[in-house]
Formats: structure tokens, C-alpha cells, sequence
């Protein structure tokens, strides 16, 4: 029987490209002042936030198989980290220290199936190191698998967003998932 899905170099190109186009512009403090062609942040946007090249970032995105140093996955990763260390999150999650709780126990996991993985345990340390937050959650040892449900933000302009949240893992690959926030309807 084949194996399907990605592995390797693409899965994380994959992995960075949904991350990239499923964050907003303003959820990373990024003005918006014209129409945007782009949905998400740009490229050049993640690459100049995670210390990279445009054309190294692209790479990534692309699947090549090229070598990848831990601080360069760390720079992205802490470009992505805006739960923990951008103080607009606390006003726009509902409940933000029961879900910034809950991400962390899902982090922690998903981390027992790798405890040698270098990048991963640098992305903690440097999580710990840079979240008081962070450190305290992840020193209580919670374990939780991710769930869907429903999601609540409270965005400065639009008002109230509501969100469900779906959540996907490939069965032949564990370190593959995907999670949605598909909007719901106003009332639903």
C-alpha cells in the first residue's frame, strides 16, 4: 500500500504556506493601507519578520529540498508566535488565558512523539525564554488533544467574530494536521 501525503520538505513548505495565508496583516501589527492582492501576509512579509531572505522564505514555502538551519525554523516560528507575544492577542481571543492554556497543552501533545526533536525543543526553550506566559503553562505538564469548536474573537473594527474551528491529522503521518477557522454565520 502507498503512503500518501507529504513528507519531508514539502510538508513543511505546506505547513508554512497555510500558516502565511491564514494570518492577517493586522493580527502581526502590519498596516493595511491599499487592497491587498495577497491573502494573508506577502512572503517578503514573513521573511523580513523571521530574519530571512525573501528568496530563502520562498524556498521553504516551495518544499525544496534544501538544508534548513534550527534558526532559521525558529525565526519563523517566532514570527508566528503572536498568542504569546503580541499584547493585541489578550484583547482579541476570547478567553485568552483558557485558550493560550489550551494551545500550549496541545503543543505538549503533539512534543511527546518527538522528544528528540532538536527544532521543536528549541522552539519551547525559546517560547519559555521569551513568555513568562508560555513557561508557566507549559510547567504544568497539561496534555490535551486538539478539538474543534467554536471560536470567538473580538476583533477592534468588525466587533465580534465567530469561528469554528475544524481540525484535521493525517492518519499514515501524525506530524501532519490542519486546523480551519471556517466563519459561521451571524446568529448561528
Amino acid at each position: 500500500m502507498e503512503k500518501s501525503g507529504l513528507n519531508g520538505p514539502q510538508a513543511l513548505g505546506a505547513f508554512l504556506r497555510v500558516k502565511r495565508e491564514n494570518t492577517s496583516p493586522e493580527r502581526v501589527g502590519i498596516p493595511i493601507i491599499s487592497r491587498r492582492r495577497t491573502k494573508g501576509l506577502r512572503r517578503e512579509e514573513v521573511a523580513q519578520m523571521s530574519a530571512i531572505s525573501t528568496t530563502w522564505y520562498t524556498w521553504l514555502e516551495q518544499g525544496r529540498d534544501i538544508t534548513v538551519s534550527a534558526q532559521t525554523l525558529s525565526g519563523i516560528a517566532f514570527m508566528m508566535t503572536f498568542m504569546f507575544q503580541n499584547p493585541l492577542a489578550r484583547q482579541l481571543v476570547d478567553n485568552w488565558e483558557a485558550r493560550a492554556r489550551r494551545i500550549v497543552a496541545e503543543l505538549r501533545s503533539d512534543a511527546v512523539h518527538y522528544p528528540n526533536d532538536n527544532i521543536l525543543n528549541a522552539f519551547v526553550q525559546q517560547m519559555s525564554d521569551n513568555s513568562p506566559d508560555f513557561r508557566d503553562f507549559w510547567s504544568q505538564q497539561q496534555v490535551i488533544v486538539r478539538e474543534g469548536g467554536q471560536r470567538l474573537f473580538h476583533h477592534a473594527e468588525k466587533g465580534d467574530l465567530v469561528y469554528r474551528q475544524l481540525s484535521w491529522q493525517l492518519a499514515s503521518n501524525r506530524a501532519l494536521k490542519m486546523i480551519m477557522l471556517v466563519p459561521e454565520k451571524s446568529g448561528a
